[in-house]
C-alpha cells in the first residue's frame, strides 16, 4: 500500500545528476542497508525508499519521475535482502563502496542512508554504528560527514514545491 513519506528524503536528490546503472544500485541498496540497520522497517522507511528509488530511477533514466509499484519495490527490497542474508552488513557496506568510486555518487549514498535514518523518528545505536560503518567505508571524514549531514537537514527543512 502506497502512503507518502513523513520525511521526503527525496529531496536530497539533486535535480539532475550523471550516475550509472552500478552506481544507482549501489545508492539504493545503501538505502536498504539504512532501513535494515535497527531491525525493523517501518513503514516511514518504506515509503521514503520508495520515493528515493523512483526519483534516482528517473534522474538515471533521464524521464520523469513515477512512483515505483509495490511490486517493483518489493523485489528490490528482496534483491537486497538476499545480498544481506548471505553477508555481514560490514561486507556488504564494502562492496557497495566499491561500486561507488566517484565522489558523488559516494556522498550522494551516504546524505540517503543518514537520511532514510531519520524516517522513524527513533535514534538507536544500530543506526549511529552504522552510520560509522558507512563513514569509514566512504572515506569520510569527520567533518565532511557532519557537512553531508547538514546538507540532508537543509534539504528536508525546504518547503515542498507546488505541483
Amino acid at each position: 500500500m502506497t502512503t507518502h513519506p513523513t520525511v521526503h528524503v527525496e529531496r536530497v536528490l539533486p535535480a539532475q545528476a550523471d550516475f550509472t546503472v552500478l552506481e544507482v544500485d549501489a545508492i539504493l541498496e545503501a538505502a536498504y542497508l539504512a532501513t535494515a540497520a535497527d531491525g525493523k522497517l517501518t513503514a516511514e522507511e518504506n515509503e521514503a525508499f520508495r520515493a528515493v528509488a523512483s526519483k534516482l530511477r528517473s534522474i538515471a533514466a533521464g524521464t520523469p519521475s513515477k512512483l515505483i509499484s509495490d511490486a517493483d519495490l518489493s523485489k528490490l527490497f528482496d534483491r537486497f535482502a538476499v545480498r544481506s542474508d548471505h553477508a555481514e552488513r560490514a561486507d556488504r557496506v564494502a562492496a557497495v563502496s566499491v561500486r561507488l568510486a566517484r565522489d558523488p555518487a559516494r556522498e550522494l549514498a551516504y546524505k540517503i542512508a543518514f537520511a532514510i535514518s531519520l524516517c522513524d523518528f527513533e535514534a538507536s545505536d544500530d543506526e549511529a554504528e552504522f552510520d560509522d560503518e558507512l563513514i569509514e567505508a566512504f572515506g569520510l571524514t569527520g567533518d565532511r560527514a557532519d557537512a553531508l549531514a547538514g546538507e540532508v537537514y537543509a534539504a528536508l527543512d525546504e518547503e515542498p514545491e507546488e505541483s
